[in-house]
């Protein structure tokens, strides 16, 4: 998610691992942790142009609205996968590229 809302909720059930190339997110991602009287660090910030290092079992990508980066995204997540990960991508329909 855009500010690290879903981000810092889930890190109280779940290892989260997070990852942007938005410094905006970035900050957003901190300041939704210090709301949530969590450490800056209780998830972890990958830039997205560094490797991934799984195994995921579950990813939740935000849709961008151009469909090279997402397969870029996808790409980046060959091999990081659990067995039986499950990954779930959304987006809002007017942002969607019209091509999707």
């Amino acid at each position: 998610d855009s500010f690290g809302a879903l981000a810092a909720s889930l890190a109280r059930h779940a290892n989260v691992v997070s990852s942007t190339d938005s410094f905006l997110a970035a900050q957003g991602l901190e300041k939704n942790l210090a709301r949530n009287g969590m450490a800056y660090d209780a998830v972890p910030l990958i830039p997205a142009s560094e490797p991934l290092s799984g195994p995921f079992d579950w990813v939740l990508i935000r849709i961008p609205k151009t469909l090279a980066l997402l397969e870029e995204q996808l790409i980046r997540l060959q091999g990081q996968l659990a067995p039986g990960a499950r990954v779930v991508a959304a987006a809002m329909v007017k942002h969607l590229p019209r091509s999707a």
